[in-house]
């Protein structure tokens, strides 16, 4: 798949979906979708059900951080490869093409947990609008 060289939401969905269910067919996809689903519907009934005790429940979904001792070096270039991108590439993925850390995974929980987001509940951040470096 060749690089996107201008931003188009359509097309980078399409992709993003592609990386998707692409590992969901390699196998264990009826386990994280699953999974997730369930995660996912957690939040939304705790926030409803502990809005009333000023309890807040939200949720982020980190996608693309790769500086974390789960993504080797090895398994790095064998995912681009799989693409046709370039490590670089592969890592740049998220909807900004930035590099998303897990420090910026670690700020935007420090956020959401703030009084920024004082009055969101039942709330997600997808992984690819965490941000980056300067976004908080």
């Amino acid at each position: 798949m060749a690089p996107i060289d201008t931003f188009d939401r359509k097309h980078h969905s399409e992709r993003q979906r592609d990386f998707r269910l692409e590992s969901q067919y390699n196998g264990g996809g009826a386990i994280f979708t699953g999974t997730k689903a369930g995660l996912i519907q957690l939040v939304r009934v705790a926030a409803l059900e502990l809005a009333s005790s000023g309890v807040r429940v939200n949720i982020i979904h980190p996608d693309a951080v790769f500086d974390t001792k789960l993504w080797t070096p090895e398994a790095l270039k064998r995912s681009a490869e799989r693409y046709g991108l370039t490590i670089e590439e592969f890592n740049t993925r998220s909807l900004m093409k930035a590099e998303i850390t897990s420090k910026d995974v670690g700020k935007a929980a420090v956020a959401f947990a703030s009084s920024t987001f004082l009055k969101t509940n039942g709330a997600q951040i997808p992984g690819s609008e965490i941000g980056t470096e300067n976004s908080w």
